[in-house]
């Protein structure tokens, strides 16, 4: 059931938790690509270079400790459309993090990110687990909080036809695609984004998403 993430279950929890974005109504052929635990110096520039083939745009959701070195790949997402989102400071679960510590991380991620041009700014917790208090918390500092809809596990499960069939099928208008920066993640894209191009998707940003259909 948690792998295949049943439309009215979703629907239900997001019934249930209004502060969070799951998807997006909508009926345009439109779904945002989310791309978490970037940037990584190797698998990274890799993504982007699909991307740009394909002329799709992402939403990177930053680790802060992952940019130490990687500045000049944060610069080439901005110039090439993407937009950059905050996933804390380091890959760990923001549940288990003093609410205090999480602020900081949330705030020196932030000002790493440096992202004027994006009127949203959105905010995953990490692992994908909150509570009330990281809800407030980013209220507090005017984020949205976001998970997603279509998520093949792709941490867990690393097979590559598997994850790119499950986004190909799975993605449907208003979808939130969830992927991370792994080595097998530039193969599921190059598969499935051709597929969905072809369906007649636009595969673009959460600001976009959000702001314009």
């Amino acid at each position: 059931v948690v792998y295949f993430q049943p439309k009215i279950l979703i629907f239900a929890i997001a019934k249930l938790t209004p502060a969070v974005l799951w998807y997006h109504h909508t009926r345009q052929k439109i779904v945002a690509l989310t791309i978490d635990d970037g940037p990584d110096a190797l698998i990274t520039p890799k993504i982007l270079d699909v991307l740009d083939h394909y002329n799709c745009k992402a939403t990177f959701f930053i680790i802060g400790n992952n940019t130490i070195g990687n500045i000049d790949i944060l610069e080439r997402m901005k110039s090439s459309g993407h937009e950059l989102a905050n996933h804390t400071m380091y890959d760990r679960p923001s549940i288990r993090v003093p609410i205090s510590e999480l602020e900081r991380e949330i705030l020196q991620v932030e000002s790493i990110l440096d992202n004027p041009r994006h009127h949203i700014k959105w905010f995953r917790p990490g692992s994908g687990f909150f509570n009330s208090q990281i809800l407030s918390l980013c209220k507090k500092h005017n984020y949205r909080v976001v998970l997603g809809n279509c998520y093949p596990h792709d941490p867990h499960i690393s097979n590559v036809k598997i994850n790119s069939t499950y986004v190909k099928h799975r993605a449907s208008p208003g979808s939130i695609i969830i992927l991370h920066c792994r080595p097998n993640t530039v193969r599921v894209l190059a598969n499935a984004l051709p597929y969905l191009i072809n369906k007649g998707f636009k595969v673009t940003t959460l600001s976009d998403l959000v702001e314009s259909y």
